[in-house]
């Protein structure tokens, strides 16, 4: 359960990070909030992931300490595009952004919202809450 909450998490960041032209800013909000947390790439730890995922295996964990910069990263992101204000999600927004509404399903929506706008996302771990709902609900 605890890797595949890391794994959403580190694929939302891959996707954020290596999304097509029209994600330029978020990429470049991302590429912000890395910078400013002292994020830098990982080229071998790149490499890892996309030889297991070439092979059909299991990527190799990141430390605590990756995952909690990771996270952090994450909530900046999400504080920078206005979809975190205090501690709460700002729904309006949320609804804005295909990476956060684009595969959830219709029916699953409203459900989805409902988990959001419940969360209290005070700490840098608790950015995986975001993920838990869209889970939950994909």
């Amino acid at each position: 359960m605890y890797s595949c909450k890391i794994a959403i998490v580190l694929a939302i960041a891959v996707a954020v990070t290596f999304a097509d032209d029209s994600d330029h800013h978020h990429n470049g909000v991302f590429k912000q909030c890395a910078d400013e947390l002292g994020l830098k790439p990982n080229p071998e730890r790149r490499k890892q992931f996309q030889e297991a995922r070439e092979k059909g295996e299991r990527p190799p964990m990141p430390s605590p300490e990756e995952i909690e910069k990771h996270n952090c990263v994450q909530k900046c992101f999400f504080e920078k595009l206005g979809l975190l204000s205090g501690s709460k999600i700002v729904i309006d927004e949320i609804k804005k952004d295909e990476h956060l509404v684009g595969n959830v399903a219709e029916d699953k929506l409203n459900a989805y919202m409902d988990c959001l706008k419940a969360l209290e996302i005070k700490e840098c771990s608790d950015v995986k809450k975001i993920f838990e709902c869209r889970k939950s609900n994909s």
